[in-house]
């Protein structure tokens, strides 16, 4: 009966000890403190500081002495790998709030009352930020190459620092796999009525060309070109993820301004948005 009883407080202490700091403090950093210290109590215990406290000491390689050394290190090993999956999966948690609250505040930024509206209505939308440019250049050129049925890109202009050499070569590819390509830009001030610099028009002439040569080689996907008073900077690809904010998709290469765009994975949106955006380009194309 000792014995059932002292096997019974170790698993149970221990227990204890993993969720005490979670339970009365909130936190599972001291619950895996308090758990590794009642554990360690416990293997010392086995070992012999039980004799400090006028217990009786368990025979060195013993049956029990194996067994509840045993015990003490399987339940440790057990509760820190349930309290760290829960750790982990907590903060995950916690970092989705952040970035929900940050998109929610970063309304102006994203510059699309839809989306906005969305992500506030349906807070469980999984989301990632892109801080910076070279994350922007990652995800655009990523997209180029990985979508497999659509690719929607809007940008408030376009330069040729983006329809460069790199830029043609992963777009027809693209269109080569099968990919229709929506691209759509345009943005002018109203306060202003300035001619186009020369990085304008060389790359409206080369995206028209990219569509000539899409028509006349008979590539597998579509590109479908409109330029209108858009502000908007957006991508889709397929019907994976959508990504909006400040970035000019087409325009920026090597910008010194703070950007930040959020990627949205959520399918019912991409859809939604991605058909808006479609439909609009195809008939002002």
């Amino acid at each position: 009966m000792t014995a059932l009883f002292y096997q019974a407080t170790i698993i149970l202490t221990i227990i204890f000890g993993f969720s005490a700091g979670k339970f009365f403090f909130n936190s599972f950093n001291l619950s895996k403190v308090f758990g590794f210290l009642i554990s360690l109590f416990w293997i010392s215990w086995t070992l012999g500081i039980s004799v400090y406290f006028g217990k009786v000491k368990i025979r060195d390689f013993s049956e029990l002495w194996f067994f509840q050394l045993a015990e003490a290190v399987l339940t440790f090993t057990i509760c820190y790998g349930i309290v760290n999956w829960l750790d982990g999966k907590d903060k995950k948690i916690q970092q989705q709030k952040n970035i929900i609250e940050n998109f929610i505040s970063d309304k102006n930024r994203i510059d699309n009352k839809e989306v906005s509206d969305y992500v506030q209505a349906n807070k469980k939308v999984n989301l990632k930020i892109l801080n910076n440019l070279s994350q922007h250049r990652q995800i655009f050129f990523n997209t180029l190459g990985q979508a497999t049925s659509s690719i929607c890109i809007l940008s408030g202009t376009a330069t040729s620092y983006v329809i460069n050499e790199d830029f043609k070569i992963s777009l027809t590819e693209a269109l080569k796999r099968g990919v229709n390509i929506y691209l759509g830009y345009g943005y002018r001030s109203s306060h202003h009525n300035e001619q186009k610099k020369e990085y304008e028009l060389n790359a409206e002439n080369d995206l028209r060309k990219l569509v000539q040569q899409a028509k006349e080689h008979k590539l597998k996907g579509k590109i479908y070109l409109a330029e209108y008073k858009n502000h908007s900077k957006i991508l889709i690809c397929d019907d994976e993820y959508v990504v909006c904010g400040s970035f000019n998709w087409l325009s920026n290469a090597a910008g010194q301004n703070i950007e930040r765009s959020y990627i949205i994975y959520d399918k019912k949106l991409v859809l939604k948005e991605a058909q808006i955006i479609k439909k609009f380009i195809k008939d002002n194309s």
